[in-house]
């Protein structure tokens, strides 16, 4: 997914970077020429640099560290209703500091979840909800877009990791690493995944 994101977001703006370059290499461009192609390149490269901003907060973000996962979601949401245009709700329950393997792996999984929702499901909204109960955590990201393809849902349900993609295979097996598991629910009415990983008691507030 990161390589994704660099190929799609930064990579491109440092494409038209190096053709706007070699273009001012042939022939023999004017002053005004040279000035507007050097404008040019300087905003690629202030909207690439904003991107790799972006994609090395969403890696490990300070309010994720800093605040706790039930602090860091509504941030995560609003940028991505920023940038996507898609519109979030968000609802969470009961849910206090936790872990940080626990933390950063159902992190992955929100992140993993909105990524696909922009790219593939064609919803306008998603819903997000975060609960603790008992001894487990568990976060259900759902959409009302065109659903997963049932090659993706069959490779998915009997295990079969080499059909599924990169991003679906790599929050599942983050999942079960942690003793936890991930559902997929999807049909033309949109998807709805749920991540459920177990906690424990919460540690104290003074703790």
């Amino acid at each position: 997914r990161i390589g994704r994101d660099l190929h799609d977001g930064a990579g491109q703006y440092l494409v038209m970077v190096k053709m706007y370059l070699e273009s001012l290499k042939s022939g023999r461009p004017s002053i005004e020429t040279v000035q507007e192609k050097l404008s040019d390149c300087i905003q690629l490269i202030e909207d690439a640099m904003g991107e790799i901003r972006t994609t090395s907060y969403e890696l490990c973000p300070p309010m994720l560290e800093e605040c706790g996962l039930a602090s860091a979601i509504p941030w995560v949401l609003d940028g991505f209703m920023e940038r996507s245009g898609i519109k979030t709700t968000c609802n969470i329950k009961g849910v206090d500091r936790l872990p940080r393997s626990v933390e950063v792996a159902i992190f992955r999984v929100l992140q993993e979840c909105l990524a696909n929702t922009r790219r593939h499901a064609g919803s306008s909204t998603v819903h997000i909800q975060l609960w603790q109960k008992s001894s487990t955590l568990s976060l259900k990201v759902r959409d009302r877009g065109k659903g997963i393809p049932q090659d993706i849902l069959d490779a998915f349900s009997h295990e079969s990791p080499g059909k599924l993609g990169v991003g679906l295979r790599s929050i599942k097996e983050r999942m079960l690493q942690l003793g936890g598991d991930l559902k997929v629910a999807s049909s033309r009415r949109g998807t709805a995944i749920t991540a459920s990983v177990p906690v424990g008691k919460p540690p104290a507030r003074n703790e």
